[in-house]
């Protein structure tokens, strides 16, 4: 027997799926399910696929702590400190850096200096920018 099935919405998807319940609670934890089935459904809208497909791409294919730094904006970070525990939640190599900064006592000054430079912008960008060469000079 062959049945086709329509995925209309995120919450459709995810029942679905039996791939990593972790990919969808972290969408879930930043608010983001609304931008992910967009995402799947432009890469899966041009053809009848097998579920088996899609929950493949989703747990294997597709990297859920990119997509999350690339649509979550930095504007709704509140702290220094909860960007540190997105950071270690998405695997980015900046909480090392935001560690040491802390550590530092620098924290007030690079918090600064992330809302000056990163309105409307993604956590991608502002982690890539804690991950270069970050030169916070000498502490005033």
């Amino acid at each position: 027997m062959y049945v086709k099935v329509e995925i209309n919405n995120y919450y459709a998807l995810k029942d679905m799926c039996w791939c990593n319940d972790e990919n969808f609670d972290k969408i879930e934890r930043y608010g983001l399910e609304d931008e992910f089935f967009d995402y799947i459904e432009s890469i899966f809208s041009d053809d009848t696929y097998a579920d088996t497909t899609i929950n493949d791409a989703i747990r294997f294919d597709e990297n859920i702590e990119a997509f999350i730094g690339e649509h979550y904006s930095f504007d709704d970070v509140e702290s220094l400190e909860e960007l540190l525990n997105i950071a270690k939640d998405l695997y980015y190599d900046a909480e090392d850096t935001i560690k040491e900064i802390i550590e530092n006592g620098q924290d007030e000054k690079l918090w600064n200096i992330l809302q000056e430079q990163f309105t409307d912008e993604s956590l991608q960008e502002v982690f890539e920018f804690i991950e270069s060469d970050l030169d916070m000079g000498e502490e005033e």
